[in-house]
């Protein structure tokens, strides 16, 4: 089967962009952050819930800079790429008074994995909307304001564990190997994969852990969450906790098809419509 790495959002622009420029003044790196919004696909309209997510949309690529250049913060934007992570090294700061090491302000290096879209097309859809017109607009696009479609293999056994905040809910992750459709040149990693981070819940959760494993080869239907966490590591001078915010870009299924080397007893469930609409819903507006 093809490599598919698929991610289409079409939403807002929050703040102006970020362009970076090279000697000549021309655009040579472009950042925007787009505002989308959860689509209602299998659970019926909940306006009561809507849930917004900003994906990052970051490139080097000529074309797409130039692109970015010309937006403004509240133009909607039409955006197709791939989901890509690279490994970065971020500087940590200790600020404990009492070790004299960290006194300093001494800095130590951790290495983590940032995740973006890299697009390869964009478009801009309106321009000059009120805010009233822009929730409108993408209320009416919900449908297509967020998906994704990856193919991948597990690079690891998925891990279960339930959220403290929410005792009757399971969740499941799993990194995914997600080997390139095609390398540009203008690439801002040289790495022939990339590894999204699949986040499942309650039924798709459970069969997911049940029946994949490490090397299993999967189908993924869903969509881009954006979301804040707590990082904590231990400083190596002082060996106090430092903790930091992070913002972690994670797919979150809306169906999980097993391709190969999966469990041989699963069978398809038959689908219950008016269950699976309400079992959707609590997953992904109360994630």
């Amino acid at each position: 089967m093809a490599k598919h790495n698929v991610i289409r959002l079409l939403g807002q622009v929050c703040i102006d962009p970020q362009i970076s420029y090279d000697g000549g003044g021309n655009p040579s790196k472009g950042l925007i952050f787009l505002s989308t919004i959860r689509n209602d696909r299998f659970f019926g309209h909940k306006d009561d819930f809507i849930r917004y997510d900003t994906p990052i949309i970051m490139s080097n690529h000529p074309e797409m800079v130039a692109e970015m250049a010309k937006l403004q913060c509240g133009d909607m934007v039409e955006v197709t790429g791939s989901f890509k992570t690279q490994m970065v090294v971020k500087q940590i700061k200790c600020k404990n008074p009492d070790c004299p090491s960290c006194k300093t302000g001494k800095r130590f290096e951790l290495t983590e994995t940032v995740a973006y879209i890299s697009p390869y097309h964009m478009i801009t859809v309106a321009k000059g909307l009120d805010e009233k017109e822009r929730i409108d607009f993408l209320n009416q696009n919900k449908e297509v304001s967020n998906s994704a479609t990856l193919v991948g293999t597990l690079a690891k056994d998925p891990v279960k564990y339930v959220p403290n905040d929410r005792p009757g809910m399971t969740v499941v992750q799993y990194p995914l190997i997600v080997g390139k459709k095609y390398h540009q040149k203008e690439s801002l990693t040289s790495d022939k994969v990339d590894f999204p981070i699949i986040k499942a819940f309650n039924q798709i959760a459970i069969a997911n852990y049940n029946n994949l494993k490490k090397g299993s080869r999967v189908l993924v239907d869903g969509m881009v969450q954006m979301r804040e966490i707590i990082r904590t590591v231990e400083c190596e001078h002082c060996h106090e906790d430092i903790q930091w915010k992070e913002t972690v870009m994670e797919v979150i299924p809306f169906s999980v098809e097993f391709l190969e080397n999966f469990g041989e007893d699963y069978k398809e469930p038959e689908e219950n419509i008016e269950s699976k609409k309400t079992s959707i819903a609590d997953e992904f507006f109360n994630s």
